[in-house]
């Protein structure tokens, strides 16, 4: 049974979380909040706007970031020029993007987190969605092209167009396939596009394998070894990464205040997205205007457990969780923060 044992207003977006230390930003002035056993111990006075991760690093959405005490870290000297693009975090690097508005150009720089210095500066590229072995850009040309870029010498490796590959028709006619997502496993890049997820070599762009979705267009994929899930509204569905095969496409059935006649009704509908945790999926929805907590199994793709959330009164982003707490921030900006009762 979870209770909740706290709340806190003014959260922007879900708080990321480093050793003991929780991480938000705050809804109201942008500016980034501490807090460690649910109270606050700092808070910046810049609009810092957006907070990740690196190592004991805050990175803000300008070149610039703070310790895990608060205390500004490095801060380039035209740190709001910069604005943050993607983490690598394994390299070490981040991708950071100036706007040249005179001369309508849009220029990507390299940022080594570790030296704090520039390894590469002014690269004209495509929109980067992630990196490669520290020294590729995969790009989205535009909603339905993609391309290996060496961000080193700025050269091409490879394009793919899927938008007749993927292209799907539904009752509102039909659509070339726009790439949603991009992930990286095994040196294969795993992106949902129209109606299905693909496998793509990293290496020279080629599919080496489809699944369709005739329900549903995929959009979010949850990776847990060499499966990937995905949900969308009631459906379910998980995928064999090596095989590229589904082995399980369901709806999610809601296990109490069943319509024995209208069998429809009685499907649990996902609020916004899963969260993977402790080898289940978990999730919030909501029935007859009122909100549950549900835990999914992902064998069977079916609730095996839920309560009734009478204080959660909008829709909720998915459950995080962390130090034996979870964690769900609501769209009116509080942050609900349960613990498991004895």
């Amino acid at each position: 049974m979870l209770v909740e044992i706290s709340k806190i207003t003014d959260v922007l977006r879900s708080p990321i979380f480093v050793h003991d230390v929780m991480i938000v930003t705050s809804r109201k002035n942008r500016n980034t909040l501490a807090f460690k056993d649910l109270e606050l111990v700092w808070d910046t006075k810049e609009k810092d706007y957006n907070a990740n991760i690196f190592e004991t690093e805050i990175l803000t959405a300008h070149l610039k970031t703070y310790n895990l005490q608060g205390k500004i870290a490095y801060r380039h000297a035209n740190y709001l020029n910069y604005h943050f693009e993607l983490l690598d975090a394994i390299n070490k690097i981040s991708i950071w993007k100036t706007v040249d508005n005179e001369n309508e150009e849009v220029l990507y720089h390299i940022f080594n987190l570790e030296k704090k210095v520039f390894i590469k500066e002014n690269i004209s590229s495509k929109i980067p969605r992630l990196t490669l072995d520290g020294k590729y850009f995969v790009c989205r040309f535009n909603d339905a092209e993609i391309s290996l870029f060496n961000f080193f010498d700025q050269n091409e490796i490879w394009n793919q167009d899927l938008s007749s590959i993927t292209a799907y028709s539904d009752y509102d006619g039909s659509h070339s396939g726009e790439i949603k997502k991009l992930y990286l496993h095994d040196n294969k890049l795993i992106i949902t596009s129209g109606d299905s997820v693909l496998s793509i070599n990293a290496d020279n762009g080629e599919i080496n394998w489809r699944v369709r979705h005739e329900d549903f267009q995929p959009l979010t994929l949850h990776i847990v070894d060499d499966s990937a899930y995905l949900c969308k509204g009631t459906f379910f569905s998980a995928i064999d990464l090596k095989k590229g095969e589904k082995f399980l496409e369901t709806n999610i059935l809601r296990p109490f205040d069943n319509n024995h006649t209208w069998q429809n009704a009685n499907y649990s509908m996902v609020g916004s997205d899963m969260t993977w945790h402790d080898g289940n999926f978990y999730f919030t929805g909501k029935h007859n205007n009122e909100y549950y907590f549900a835990k999914l199994d992902p064998v069977t793709g079916q609730i095996i457990d839920f309560q009734m959330l009478p204080e959660i009164h909008f829709n909720t982003y998915p459950p995080q969780f962390h130090d034996g707490k979870m964690f769900l921030l609501d769209s009116k900006s509080m942050l609900h923060i349960y613990e498991e009762s004895l």
